[in-house]
């Protein structure tokens, strides 16, 4: 199981990514209208939370957020129960993405459910009303939840992020290339995040998405060149074709560190040194609105 997710390792990787980069293409857009898109931000933010608290995998983080906005994008949930749309898309891609052990029970996602004016009253949602939401998600996407996120793709180009030709501040990366790779990684996971927060980054194909992800955080770490010949093979992006979404990272990134503490760059002198599903279950009643054609009905 381990060899299969980690896919960038396989012999055959280059073959895995151009089927990726085909199967990308299928991703329907995403138009933005949904009138609650002011919840969307609270909402990834506590999957992001969950994801953290629980240690579940990035793949899943990513697949969750993804069902999230394109059921919202077409239909209208009623506002105390977004919460529980929130849950269930996060089950759902931790089941496909993760292993049993990882997926946690509804009482433990209950206890973290926050307290908002739309929460105030709710203890935490039943297990009926769960599967009729986990089942009204699924029957949305057809049950076809496979989809290629930005977390496949980073960590095959993270493989050739960082170069021993490379510069940090004018001096050569040389035998501090280990050290230096573990700050891009850290980086380029921190705006793996940063593309989660804004529905606009849906704008870009998921593999672009983790390349800007790469090359941003080359850029906070004043790596030159901050587009380097293994990055641009290994892609098949140019810099030209990054930079509009760069520049939406690193804006937000300084939004970022406008509240919070600024994120940790490299030293100076780093570089100088050595380096199952009952059929009698009911589609959710609580899904208010439709706008996509979509019908809810019972089963």
């Amino acid at each position: 199981m381990e060899t299969e997710r980690d896919w960038w390792r396989n012999k055959i990787a280059e073959d895995i990514y151009t089927t990726f980069r085909t199967k990308e293409q299928l991703i329907p857009v995403l138009c933005g209208n949904s009138p609650q898109l002011w919840a969307r931000r609270p909402l990834v933010d506590w999957i992001s939370l969950l994801v953290e608290k629980l240690a579940i995998s990035s793949s899943a983080q990513h697949l969750a957020v993804y069902l999230l906005d394109y059921f919202m994008d077409s239909l209208e949930v009623s506002r105390a129960h977004l919460y529980l749309l929130a849950m269930a898309c996060l089950l759902i891609a931790v089941k496909f993405e993760d292993h049993t052990e990882k997926v946690p029970s509804l009482a433990v996602l209950n206890a973290y459910l926050p307290k908002t004016a739309y929460t105030m009253d709710i203890i935490g949602y039943h297990m009926m009303e769960y599967n009729a939401m986990e089942l009204t998600v699924l029957k949305y996407f057809d049950w076809k939840v496979s989809v290629v996120t930005v977390a496949q793709f980073l960590p095959y180009f993270l493989m050739v992020s960082v170069d021993s030709s490379d510069l940090h501040n004018g001096n050569p990366v040389n035998n501090s290339k280990d050290i230096v790779k573990c700050y891009v990684e850290k980086h380029s996971n921190y705006f793996q995040e940063i593309s989660l927060q804004d529905h606009l980054f849906r704008d870009f194909q998921p593999s672009l998405v983790a390349a800007c992800c790469v090359a941003s955080a080359r850029i906070c770490l004043r790596l030159t060149p901050t587009w380097p010949k293994q990055l641009e093979l290994m892609t098949d992006f140019y810099l030209e074709e990054l930079l509009p979404c760069v520049q939406m990272m690193l804006r937000m990134q300084q939004l970022d560190e406008q509240k919070n503490a600024p994120m940790c760059h490299m030293p100076v002198s780093i570089c100088r040194q050595p380096m199952p599903v009952q059929s009698s279950i009911q589609y959710a009643t609580y899904v208010v609105g439709d706008r996509s054609g979509f019908r809810l009905h019972c089963i």
